[in-house]
């Protein structure tokens, strides 16, 4: 069984990287496109405010109900698993449906945040208010396919978040780009283009699942039904998650937060240029990473517990993926800092690149090699940030396999968390007078604090399912022949970019050849010393029930 779970998460991956090469290119784009033609004002209130209203109402309403229902039992095949997928379907469409009732709860008080609380900039802003609670309401129609994804989740049909998804991100792109280009609506083009973008979620995921899954219809998506009821452990899991999602706001929207209240439209603007431009990698590899693992260790766990060597299966797949994303992290880490200047000229022209955000996006590369050993830190939900509120590949474990004490506790530890980060965010930005870099560092720290406490579950739950050397963390780290690569060609691309860039594209052509034969060098050397990588993860998926002690 655990072979077949993993073979389907391969897959997963590769599904789900279709999709983010797709809408990534297309987000991508259109913010280009956006930052170019709009003012800064209306883009620091789009980029943070109106992104920031949007991922507080879908975080909070349906984060929690997302993760218990992944721990619904197994389905299983045949006659009795088609009865059993009924069954948990129906348990996963009634818990999935509690989000609109705590969106009716969120949403009038996030609303009033931001229309009640609005500051005499922002209140300049033409259609400020409107385009709040449109998108407030694009939100909620989002919402309403929450039953729908959460049943294509967790039957793992990752084809149809595929086609749906990509749609859904297409038709969103082209109405923000004809609202607030041609229409020039500003705010409000944004916030009607969520709509759209909900509306083609529930129309898509209906259409897909009606047609290609078996036994489906849209019967079973009729709220609370009589004689269903809501699974009272899966209603404590998800409350325990719900709870850790409201301390998790303070993680994932911790800088935006600050932003808000104390940076201007001006740097707003100019952070979220360089925070769509980071986080490129998170949003391309490491969340589909970290959503299939997710699902992928929830159902191996279930297996350990049924008297399987899943554990086993589980330790491997962890380490190995951890060591792969340590890799991508350290090419961001190795090239970034010293080509960031050069790709904010490049894409944003003088407009961004005479200001703080070279230096704001080299900071950032390290926080992405953070991202790459955790996860990403979450962001919003919109045309130009795609929702990714996951936890991580570390975390996305510890919430698969933790019981609901352990849970609590993780809460409680994650709240500290949030409330070290707060104030080293306020440290930073005001009293260091880091401004939007500050809040990079902020970050660091925060992810490096989570880090410690996931690691430290880890190791602990091998040793106690019978892994007796637990889960050392040499087990992840590249070959010191790797390590050594990157460091020289972090110090010829250094010097490359102090003594060769300008402006000038003769100069700025050969600073990026000397990048391009760096980067030759350092893809060579992995692939020299990192073939075991490869191998291993071919044994993992093609080895029906051979499990070795790591």
């Amino acid at each position: 069984m655990e072979r077949d779970i993993v073979q389907r998460a391969v897959a997963g991956v590769k599904y789900l990287v279709g999709l983010q090469l797709v809408s990534r290119v297309l987000t991508f784009v259109l913010n280009v496109l956006i930052v170019r033609h709009v003012d800064k004002e209306v883009f620091g209130a789009y980029s943070v405010q109106q992104q920031l209203l949007l991922s507080l109402v879908l975080f909070l309403s349906r984060e929690g109900l997302r993760r218990a229902c992944q721990r619904v039992g197994e389905a299983g095949t045949g006659v009795e698993g088609a009865e059993r997928r009924r069954h948990a379907t129906e348990q996963i469409v009634q818990l999935a449906w509690l989000c609109i009732p705590c969106s009716v709860v969120i949403v009038p008080v996030v609303c009033g945040m931001f229309t009640l609380r609005a500051s005499p900039e922002e209140a300049r802003i033409p259609g400020y208010a409107a385009s709040m609670y449109i998108c407030a309401a694009g939100a909620v129609v989002e919402l309403l396919s929450e039953p729908l994804y959460c049943v294509s989740q967790y039957f793992q049909l990752y084809r149809a978040r595929m086609l749906v998804e990509a749609a859904a991100v297409l038709l969103r792109c082209a109405a923000s780009y004809v609202l607030a280009i041609h229409f020039q609506l500003g705010l409000l083009a944004f916030a009607w283009a969520q709509v759209v973008y909900g509306a083609t979620l529930i129309v898509g995921y209906t259409v897909y699942l009606t047609f290609s899954f078996p036994g489906f219809s849209v019967s079973v998506l009729v709220p609370f039904q009589a004689g269903r009821r809501v699974d009272g452990r899966l209603l404590r899991f998800a409350l325990a998650y719900t709870w850790q999602s409201l301390q998790k706001v303070v993680l994932t929207e911790g800088d935006k937060i600050v932003l808000w209240r104390i940076e201007s439209l001006v740097s707003q603007g100019v952070y979220s240029v360089v925070f769509n431009l980071g986080s490129l990698a998170a949003r391309f590899v490491f969340q589909p990473v970290e959503e299939v693992c997710f699902t992928a260790f929830a159902r191996l766990a279930g297996a350990a517990a049924a008297g399987t060597d899943a554990v086993f299966t589980a330790h491997r797949i962890l380490r190995l993926t951890l060591r792969l994303m340590l890799l991508i992290g350290l090419l961001f880490v190795t090239f970034g800092p010293n080509y960031s200047r050069a790709l904010i000229w490049l894409l944003y022209t003088t407009k961004y690149s005479e200001t703080a955000a070279p230096t704001v996006l080299a900071w950032y590369c390290l926080f992405v090699l953070l991202m790459a050993i955790n996860g990403s830190r979450g962001t919003q939900a919109g045309p130009q940030f795609e929702a990714f509120h996951h936890t991580g590949i570390t975390e996305a474990f510890v919430h698969s396999v933790a019981g609901g004490a352990q849970l609590r506790r993780l809460n409680i530890e994650l709240l500290a968390c949030g409330a070290a980060y707060m104030a080293a965010s306020l440290l930073c930005v005001r009293t260091l007078g880091g401004g939007t870099t500050g809040l990079v560092w902020a970050n660091c720290v925060n992810m490096l604090l989570r880090i410690a406490l996931s690691y430290r579950f880890i190791d602990a739950h091998f040793k106690r399912s019978g892994v007796a050397v637990g889960f050392p963390a040499s087990g992840v780290l590249p070959h010191a022949v790797v390590l050594a690569a990157f460091a020289t060609c972090f110090a010829a691309t250094a010097v490359s970019e102090r003594l060769l860039y300008s402006d000038a594209p003769k100069w700025l052509v050969a600073h990026c050849a000397v990048g391009a034969c760096c980067g030759l060098v350092a893809l060579a050397v992995v692939f020299l010393y990192e073939k075991s990588l490869y191998t291993e993860f071919r044994t993992v998926i093609s080895r029906d029930h051979e499990h070795q002690h790591q």
